[in-house]
This record gives C-alpha cells, structure tokens and sequence, in this order.
C-alpha cells in the first residue's frame, strides 16, 4: 500500500468558512470537489455525520429513526421526500408511508453543505459521483496513515490534479462502524422506488472497489462539497 503525503492538488485560491481553510480541486468535471468532508479540517479528516437531509451533524447523537427530522420515529411513517413509482403506492402497501410529496432531491435548505458554506455549494448528485467514478483513476492508499482512495483525474489538462477520500465509515444508531475499511458519502437524491433509503457511494479496501449504494436515511453518513 502507498503512503501519500499531502499532495493533493487544488486551485489557487482557498475558501474560508466556518472557522476552517480549505480548497476546491477542478478535475476537469461538471463540479469541482472540496478537498475534505464537511465538518473536517484536512483532507484524512473523517469530518462530521450526518442523516440524509438533514443539516446538524449526527455525529454525537444516535443515527435511527426515532431521532431523524423527517420521521415520526419509524422508516414507515416519512414527513418529507416520499415517492410512489409512477405516482402509485409502493410494493410493500398502500398508505406504508405518509405525506407523499413526490420531491427526490433534496431542496436547499436540506443540503447541509449548502446550509453551511452557502453560495453554490452543495451535497454532490448520484450522477456527479458516477462522473467522478467514470472519469478518474482509483487507488486505495493511505494519507497521514489514514486509510482511503486517491481520486485523480483522466482529463487531458487535469491528470495532475487529486482529492483524497477517506475511509470513514458510517453511524447507524449509536455505534461507529468500518471505520478505516469503508466510506460512506451521501448523494442528494432518494431512492425513488422505496423512500426510506437515499441513494450515495460506498468505497471498501476490502475488494478495492468504489460503487453506487443505498443507505437507510437516517444513519449518518460523510459528505464531501461540491461547487460549480
């Protein structure tokens, strides 16, 4: 396994905010990529927790339903961001999940990396993950003897260019769990076809793979900001 060393490249103005320094990196995609996680301050920094659309951290707080914002204590009872497929009721029951809405991104005052850098930023979509899939070369490595992948960029004028992801694992109820072994970061979007779970990306050293994955939105996740 490799070591790195802080050689992450990004652009030459950094951004203030929160109290905390850091910079955007342009690989050449439809977004540029913050170079840690939201509530971090470095790049190996494993950063806050947070339950899908909501803005406070989870990270000292337990990560099930009773305690997510838009639940009335159980995944089968949603207040907000409730989708039948093809407006019709979901396979598990008509009436499982309350105050349809149809709504399966997250609106901005839901975006907690909007919330608390403002501006453009924001959590990253589904589809700004497969890009950052598709487009770049993954290598399951080690920054300040955390473990995680380098992300470098296969665009022409960009192949110089980094971020680093580390492997923070995920809160589900009021344990830690694969930290140092997986990743978990949240995307904007809902699983249209069964609403209590929201759709991000999981990276495991296990097998050396980085894939599009589900989660229950009430455990808590990592996210990493995006900004046009």
């Amino acid at each position: 396994m490799a070591n790195l060393s802080n050689n992450h490249h990004s652009e030459e103005t950094p951004l203030t905010t929160l109290g905390k320094t850091f910079s955007l990196v342009d690989l050449g995609l439809s977004v540029k990529w913050a170079t840690f996680n939201l509530g971090a301050s470095k790049p190996e920094d494993f950063g806050d927790y947070y339950m899908w659309g909501e803005t406070e951290p989870a990270t000292d707080r337990e990560c099930w339903w009773p305690t997510y914002k838009y639940a009335y204590g159980s995944g089968n009872m949603l207040t907000k961001y409730v989708t039948h497929p093809d407006g019709e009721a979901p396979h598990y029951g008509a009436g499982y999940y309350y105050e349809d809405d149809e709504v399966s991104t997250l609106d901005p005052e839901d975006d907690a990396a909007h919330v608390a850098l403002g501006g453009k930023f924001r959590i990253p979509t589904y589809e700004a993950w497969s890009e950052l899939h598709d487009c770049c070369t993954w290598v399951w490595t080690q920054l300040n003897g955390v473990n995680g992948y380098k992300v470098t960029s296969n665009k022409e004028g960009f192949t110089d260019r980094s971020i680093f992801l580390p492997a923070a694992g995920y809160r589900g109820g009021s344990d830690f769990a694969e930290r140092g072994s997986e990743g978990c970061y949240w995307s904007d979007m809902l699983d249209e076809d069964a609403p209590n779970v929201a759709l991000g990306y999981s990276l495991d050293g296990s097998y050396q793979g980085f894939r599009g994955d589900e989660y229950f939105r009430c455990f808590g996740l990592s996210i990493r900001p995006v900004s046009k």
